[in-house]
């Protein structure tokens, strides 16, 4: 808490000099406005669990882990990091980008269709999409086709394709390589679109704040060559297996000493 609180005096300091050394600026973490995010997150789901049930099912199997065990399950950053097999800042990354994902399911009540995220994206310029054409000479290797150098193996001429439709399809297939071969475009230049117009809408108003959160979530730890997750993703699937020391179960409290009475006193009074 200290830091936070550090670090947004600086913050003011460097936005403002004559106000922040005046001393009006409220700059505790608990006015934090991503802390209090975070606190309206927990409102909404203690007073919409239904309805958060409902959006969360859109999100990956690892997104609607993480979202269930943090928020109903009441479990630690630092729990979670080993049991996802990350850092502790990194499962915090990831949650708040699961959120995000999951807000953007509010707004666009579901999936967004190929007509409402049109004009979002033609009011960043991101809806006319210039990509290469497929390489001519490719090869396969375990079980996938890729693109092969050489002056036969490079991308062709560049079309214009509609990154609308494009997002749509791959919503729906999940699977780069199939959505290139349909279009006849070079495979990686179709993530590299998706990102890039994610990148432009974070910048912009909140329905395209929701739509680049909905990118970035589609996309997010995907295969590049086909379908599922991508191979360093699913390398961390597998069982993990977590116990407490055996010296917990050493520790007795007897009930007619008092000590019982203190332990579960608020910490404010101890």
């Amino acid at each position: 808490m200290e830091s936070i609180a550090g670090d947004r005096a600086v913050l003011a300091y460097e936005h403002d000099e004559e106000a922040a050394l005046d001393g009006a600026q409220l700059i505790s973490a608990e006015t934090d406005p991503d802390i209090q995010r975070e606190q309206d997150i927990f409102i909404f789901i203690n007073g919409n669990f239904a309805a958060f049930l409902n959006y969360v099912r859109n999100l990956s199997l690892r997104d609607q882990e993480l979202l269930l065990a943090y928020y109903c399950l009441r479990k630690t950053q630092t729990q979670l990091a080993p049991m996802f097999k990350t850092s502790q800042t990194l499962c915090s990354a990831g949650m708040r980008a699961a959120v995000r994902a999951m807000c953007a399911y509010i707004a666009f009540g579901g999936q967004p269709t190929e007509e409402r995220m049109r004009p979002i994206l033609q009011a960043v310029g991101a809806e006319e999409a210039s990509l290469s054409t497929r390489p001519k000479t490719q090869h396969k290797e375990d079980g996938e086709y890729l693109s092969r150098p050489g002056s036969d193996g490079k991308p062709g001429e560049r079309a214009t394709h509609s990154l609308a439709r494009l997002l749509a399809e791959y919503a729906e297939a999940r699977n780069f390589r199939r959505l290139a071969e349909r279009h006849g475009i070079h495979r990686p230049e179709i993530r590299r679109a998706f990102r890039h117009a994610a990148e432009r809408l974070e910048a912009g108003s909140r329905e395209q704040q929701a739509l680049a959160a909905w990118i970035r979530a589609l996309i997010d730890k995907a295969n590049p060559f086909g379908v599922g997750e991508s191979k360093l993703q699913a390398a961390k699937h597998g069982d993990v297996f977590i116990g407490d020391d055996a010296r917990i179960a050493d520790f007795r409290v007897r009930v007619e000493d008092g000590l019982l009475s203190k332990i579960l006193a608020p910490r404010g009074n101890l």
